[in-house]
């Protein structure tokens, strides 16, 4: 079954304004367009007003990469905190090309207030001017430089998590993989979020979803390919997640998908193999939701419920044990 308007499948509560939403730019194929279709969003996600009990620092750090140029993150942090906190890095979502931590600012604030725990969230670079692995390089950074400095700034790195929506999640993973293989940190948990983990999606929900006001197959095939440019026909190690061979000794996991996403059926491949590789995973489908739901329509009760699951799941993981 192919659907084409998803409008009448979705919680009666998203519907209204899904109806509304304009057809999604490829900002793969058209990369000015979807500059300013991605501008005009995040514009409006970064004029929410900030968050009194949170404050936040830009920082340009140094790439592990000799030669790369240096990175931007913003450090979110609970006003007033005292003691060496929890921390996780955050890397947000936008197909590889788009996405921004101002436009993850109202989002990281609260899960920094919510569940009084740092967020560092990385500007990684985009494509398809920047292919791979510029992203996942300074994701890593991000992820070195807090365990290296953690005493500056008043983080505890024996508490560290990655976690990231759609591109971030699939970035999430990767990171996860290679912090692991490495060996230079230790991450206590992982949580990407309905992520990309599939640069070839065939799966039933790839080719069910093609409502072009939602993430779908079309978008994500040139995604894929602006984001491992020369190396679209093999990609490398760490490139793609459900590529990879060996899904053991990965920290915990927990990871949520909508019904109507099309990264459905590669969400649950993924889980099921982090699961038969020994790694904890707490999964979850929020039904008659659709790609991204929770951040276009934060006050719907469906999405309060599932941003409320996965910060809780963050907070305990880095609070306890």
């Amino acid at each position: 079954m192919m659907i084409t308007d998803l409008t009448a499948y979705l919680d009666p509560e998203l519907r209204p304004t899904f109806a509304a939403l304009d057809d999604l730019v490829d900002g793969a194929l058209d990369p000015e367009r979807g500059r300013a279709f991605r501008a005009e969003r995040s514009a409006r996600l970064a004029a929410l007003p900030p968050n009194p009990r949170v404050e936040s620092t830009d920082r340009a750090i140094a790439s592990h990469v000799a030669g790369d140029p240096p990175v931007t993150v913003r450090l979110h942090r609970p006003h007033e905190a005292t003691t060496a906190l929890p921390v996780v890095v955050w890397l947000h979502g936008g197909g590889f090309c788009g996405g921004s931590i101002d436009a993850d600012r109202s989002l990281c604030e609260r899960l920094c207030d919510d569940a009084r725990i740092a967020v560092l969230a990385v500007e990684y670079r985009l494509s398809p001017e920047n292919v791979f692995p510029a992203a996942l390089n300074d994701a890593y950074s991000a992820l070195l430089w807090l365990t290296q400095s953690a005493d500056e700034l008043g983080i505890d790195p024996t508490r560290l998590a990655v976690a990231g929506q759609s591109a971030g999640g699939a970035l999430t993973a990767s990171v996860a993989l290679m912090a692991r293989d490495r060996g230079e940190l230790e991450l206590r948990f992982q949580m990407p979020l309905y992520g990309a983990f599939d640069d070839h999606p065939e799966s039933g929900s790839a080719s069910e979803i093609m409502d072009p006001r939602s993430w779908n197959r079309n978008l994500a095939a040139t995604a894929w390919r602006a984001y491992l440019g020369p190396h679209a026909d093999s990609p490398p190690r760490y490139a793609v997640a459900l590529r990879e061979d060996d899904l053991s000794g990965l920290p915990d996991a927990y990871m949520m998908v909508g019904q109507f996403d099309m990264h459905r059926d590669e969400n649950i491949a993924y889980a099921t193999r982090l699961l038969n590789a020994g790694v904890s995973v707490e999964f979850h489908v929020y039904p008659k939701t659709f790609h991204g739901f929770e951040v276009l329509i934060p006050g719907a009760a469906i999405s309060a419920a599932a941003i409320a699951e996965w910060q809780g799941a963050l907070g305990r993981a880095l609070t306890t044990g």
